[in-house]
């Protein structure tokens, strides 16, 4: 579907190197080396730069991640351009974090929640630990964004909140 979207809005996507019946094949490093001239993802330097400059379980100021990441300094994914680089999130709202975080109603927040569901992959985790300090968790993989109003409604039941619409699954990263 994203493809589709790319070749119908970006006159410059690559051209694909064959069309078959079955629809048309593109090949796979020219097509990330456009989504990454456009930051619509990172680069593979850039991913292993990103994970790397911090160390598990040593704690970073908000400031930090956000200068060192990029996106603002507030919010709990960050985000640059089009990609979600970093989690950032508390136990008081997450009790399961950060293998599952409770989606709050705010479009903003729930935008960003499937922005990164649809990014897949791995990025950068942090857990708060007190005013301004935010634990490093280490790199995870997102497992997937689940909006089934009855897991919903159960899972926000357990954290004591009624403003959850859905629950971004993680896992540590390989």
């Amino acid at each position: 579907q994203a493809v589709s979207n790319w070749v119908a809005r970006k006159p410059d996507f690559p051209q694909p190197l064959a069309l078959l019946a079955s629809g048309a094949v593109w090949d796979g490093r020219v097509v990330r080396t456009w989504l990454e001239q456009r930051q619509l993802v990172s680069s593979a330097p850039s991913r292993k730069r990103d994970l790397k400059q911090f160390v598990v379980g040593r704690e970073y100021t908000f400031d930090a991640i956000a200068l060192a990441l990029g996106g603002r300094p507030f919010g709990y994914l960050a985000q640059v351009g089009s990609r979600i680089v970093c989690g950032r999130f508390t136990m008081d709202m997450n009790p399961r974090a950060p293998y599952e975080i409770l989606v709050g109603d705010p479009p903003g927040v729930r935008r960003k929640a499937e922005m990164l569901a649809a990014q897949g992959g791995v990025i950068p985790v942090f857990i708060k630990k007190g005013t301004n300090r935010w634990r490093y968790h280490g790199p995870m993989e997102v497992v997937g964004f689940e909006t089934n109003p009855r897991i919903v409604r159960a899972k926000a039941k357990e954290a004591d909140r009624d403003d959850v619409v859905g629950v971004l699954s993680f896992r540590d990263a390989p």
